[in-house]
């Protein structure tokens, strides 16, 4: 009997990494993983886009002053795509947006997050957490699609002879 995992092409790892963080999956789609793939990306958008529905589509915005903490901003780059609008808008001061998709992602003001603050109250905390956990997932799965299933990783360290041990 053959105790050796199946063999799992990575093909360009680089490339994988790139994909899946650019759309939540589409790295594992790309190295011939499908259904995984296309698990990651419904449920990290799925997560992602309830948050932002949560928060009333405000809640995912980076700001160059007090208005947002850096580390929530960085939290939510793990998103690639879906999180970038937040970023090209933060370089706009017009007031006017970007065009196609307007003030998407744009910052609001100081009085418009007190207001959303206010009214939300708890939600918009709640909008909040699962932006960022969805995000910080998706790490999880670039990695994943960077460097295979852990299983492989550890089936390749093992030395032919060695048997695996029994939990």
């Amino acid at each position: 009997m053959n105790n050796q995992p199946p063999s799992v092409p990575l093909h360009d790892t680089f490339t994988a990494g790139l994909l899946a963080w650019l759309v939540p999956g589409l790295g594992h789609i790309y190295q011939g993983r499908t259904a995984k793939g296309v698990l990651f990306f419904v449920t990290l958008m799925g997560t992602f886009l309830w948050g932002m529905y949560l928060g009333e589509w405000k809640v995912v915005y980076w700001a160059w002053d007090e208005r947002k903490p850096v580390v929530e901003g960085l939290c939510r780059l793990g998103m690639g795509l879906s999180s970038l609008p937040s970023i090209v808008q933060s370089f706009r001061d017009d007031g006017r947006g970007l065009p196609l998709i307007g003030r998407f992602q744009a910052a609001p003001s100081a009085a418009e997050l007190q207001e959303l603050n206010a009214r939300l109250s708890r939600t918009w905390h709640i909008a909040q957490i699962y932006t960022m956990i969805a995000s910080l997932l998706n790490v999880l799965v670039i990695l994943d699609a960077q460097s295979g299933p852990s299983e492989l990783a550890f089936a390749r360290r093992r030395e032919p002879t060695e048997e695996p041990a029994l939990a």
